[in-house]
């Protein structure tokens, strides 16, 4: 098919068939990129083409694409809506390969909060055909795109085709029974169960929610706030745990790892200066630069496993497999060096990651690699030692940059770590 759409430069042609088409382009005067679905007269789906639009402006919600138009031209039908840049769940799930705790409570309320906004009485709008297909992450949130089998309740006709897809389908879906909100909190419950595989151990509670879902509970959700609510009670439990067991931070090194165990030391330094409370570091890398710090003097107590110096422990040579085995010792902040190797410890939050290291030209890759193991937003922060802001990657931007070039802690880092420090 060729595409001349007035006003619109096509970039890329995401999905085709005889009849109909997805694609990618720019708004020639706004230079804004836009999504595309494209229909002729002799679809089947036409009329549904022209219903999702009609349900979709309803929606002013970040989660949600906007939509700008729908225009007939030539015989064919053009629906235009807001492109939303990230990757579908399933590309995240599978390229991150586990999710923390954390992660899989955060994304799950928030796929629940989607539901609860489509679901109230203003809207009253079912979706249908929640997978992992049709959920975008965009710098750790959810978007959930192509409302094409969503219906609104009050038009539910029963001689109406119901789309889906298999896997995630309520069985009321699958004989053509009547459709309803515990239909989507249904599909819901099997979102949940997906991203399962994709994390180490599920949330203490978790899949209680799962059963609540998909109807293997006594307990069953009928409305997508009692999905929420329970999530929150999850996480809220989580948090209080998490802080009995200590504040965690993490610090990588990019890319050579040698500035990160200097940074972790003033780091622990820093907190205990700060709050008077119970610090720990791990040396958590094969360089075992810290050890060097052994050498020197204010050391208080020195076992084989451990040192005290300046009144923070640090323990020595902890692999990622024994992090675990330091939580709940009566620390109240951990700082743990991975040196240049990867900060992902299975089942440890860190209320921040600092990526440490110097801004050089040939140092773009490591910065990029570093970022997407750490993830961009404010929960990382990138602490520059040398070179110039110019040659940093892209993807900085979203996290919280400081400069620290002396050996000692900016005020800006300082701003940064006691920020961390709230447990609200």
């Amino acid at each position: 098919m060729q595409f001349d759409i007035d006003g619109y430069r096509v970039l890329k042609v995401l999905k085709e068939s005889k009849t109909g088409a997805v694609i990618l382009a720019e708004h020639e005067s706004l230079g804004a990129r836009r999504i595309i679905k494209i229909l002729s007269k002799e679809h089947p789906d036409l009329e549904q083409l022209t219903r999702e639009a009609r349900i979709m402006q309803k929606f002013r919600n970040d989660a949600i694409p906007i939509i700008y138009d729908i225009r007939e031209e030539d015989g064919y039908t053009y629906l235009i809506e807001e492109f939303i840049e990230g990757e579908l769940l399933k590309n995240h799930l599978k390229r991150h390969i586990k999710l923390s705790e954390s992660e899989i409570l955060d994304y799950s309320i928030q796929l629940s909060e989607i539901l609860v906004y489509i679901h109230n009485p203003i809207h009253r709008v079912l979706h249908l055909d929640l997978k992992p297909e049709n959920i975008i992450v965009s710098d750790h949130k959810m978007k959930l795109i192509d409302f094409g089998s969503a219906i609104c309740r009050e038009e539910n006709d029963p001689k109406q085709k119901i789309y889906g897809t298999p896997a995630f389908c309520a069985p009321e879906m699958l004989i053509g029974g009547d459709v309803n909100c515990t239909t989507d909190i249904y599909i819901l419950g099997k979102i949940f169960e997906y991203m399962l595989l994709f994390t180490p151990a599920a949330p203490t509670g978790y899949k209680n929610v799962i059963n609540s879902c998909i109807r293997k509970a006594k307990l069953q959700f009928t409305d997508s706030s009692e999905v929420r609510d329970a999530l929150l009670a999850l996480k809220k439990k989580k948090r209080v745990k998490r802080y009995e067991e200590g504040i965690w931070f993490a610090v990588t090194g990019v890319p050579t790892g040698y500035h990160s165990s200097w940074f972790a030391y003033r780091l622990a330094r820093l907190l205990k200066k700060i709050t008077g409370a119970n610090v720990l570091v791990l040396d958590c890398n094969s360089d075992n630069n810290l050890e060097q710090l052994e050498d020197s003097g204010s050391i208080r107590r020195s076992q084989e496993y451990s040192f005290e110096k300046d009144g923070i422990t640090i323990a020595k040579r902890v692999f990622s497999e024994d992090i675990k085995g330091w939580r709940g010792r009566g620390y109240d902040f951990v700082v743990c060096d991975f040196g240049k190797e990867s900060s992902d410890a299975a089942d440890i939050y860190f209320e921040k990651i600092f990526l440490v290291g110097s801004l050089t030209p040939w140092t773009g890759p490591d910065w990029d690699v570093a970022l997407s193991s750490a993830g961009y937003g404010k929960h990382t922060a990138v602490v520059i030692t040398e070179g110039k802001r110019s040659y940093g990657s892209d993807k900085m931007g979203k996290c919280d940059i400081m400069e620290n070039r002396t050996f000692r802690m900016s005020r800006k880092v300082t701003r940064c770590i006691l920020k961390g420090l709230k447990k609200d």
